[in-house]
C-alpha cells in the first residue's frame, strides 16, 4: 500500500531530517576542536558526512523553491502579459515616443540628399 504524503507532511519530514543531521554535527564539531591531533582526522570524517547531507538537503530545498517561483511567474505572465509588463516598468511613465518624428527627419534628409545627387 502506497503512502500518499501531502506537501505539508513532506516539508515536516525534511525539516526533521535536517534537524537530525544538524544535531549530529554539533557535538562532533565540539569533540573535534577539543581532540588531540591524532583523533582529529577520524573525527573530521565523521563530522563531514552530516555536513554533506545538510548541504544536499538545503540545495534540494532551494531548487524546489526556485522551481515553484518560476512556475508562478510563468502562470502570471500567461494569464496577463501586459499587466506583468506594467508591473515591471511601474505605473508612471513619462516622455513621448518620438520614433515618428525622428523617422520623418531622417526620411526628409535622405530625400534632400537623393535630389541633390540626381541634379549632379
Amino acid at each position: 500500500m502506497a503512502i500518499i504524503c501531502s506537501r505539508r507532511t513532506s516539508v515536516l519530514v525534511r525539516r526533521k531530517e535536517t534537524a537530525k543531521y544538524t544535531g549530529k554535527r554539533k557535538p562532533l564539531t565540539r569533540r573535534y576542536h577539543n581532540a588531540v591531533d591524532g583523533e582529529k582526522k577520524g573525527l573530521s570524517n565523521f563530522r563531514d558526512n552530516p555536513h554533506e547531507k545538510t548541504k544536499t538537503l538545503k540545495r534540494a530545498k532551494n531548487v524546489r523553491k526556485n522551481k515553484r517561483e518560476r512556475i508562478q511567474k510563468r502562470t502570471r505572465f500567461t494569464a496577463n502579459p501586459l499587466g506583468l509588463v506594467k508591473e515591471l516598468l511601474g505605473d508612471e511613465r513619462s516622455g513621448r515616443f518620438e520614433y515618428r518624428r525622428r523617422l520623418e527627419k531622417s526620411l526628409s534628409y535622405l530625400r534632400c540628399t537623393d535630389l541633390k545627387s540626381k541634379k549632379n
